[in-house]
């Protein structure tokens, strides 16, 4: 699923008048959580996950084409940890327990 596509369910599902509109609420979303993971680092949708920072220490690494030594600089990551009712859900299993 890409953002146009994901931009029309919600257009469908909060019956939105336009794509324009739902493409708004699209946007917010995403501007929070990366405005909420700069200011806090951590980010938890309950029932979803949780999106979280990770520092990447410097590293030596390889070019493969060339096979030179690089330096891979330092670098902050967002990482991503699915809640257990978010594996459940994909896995086809019972989300409430019953």
């Amino acid at each position: 699923m890409n953002k146009t596509e994901l931009v029309k369910v919600l257009q469908q599902k909060l019956g939105l008048p336009s794509k324009a509109n739902a493409e708004v609420v699209y946007d917010a979303f995403f501007e929070a959580i990366s405005a909420a993971l700069k200011a806090e680092g951590t980010v938890r949708v309950q029932g979803f996950g949780t999106f979280s920072l990770s520092t990447r220490k410097e590293r030596m690494g390889r070019n493969p084409r060339t096979g030179e030594t690089v330096l891979i600089p330092a670098k902050t990551a967002v990482k991503f940890s699915p809640s257990l009712n978010l594996k459940k859900n994909v896995a086809g299993e019972d989300v409430n327990g019953m």
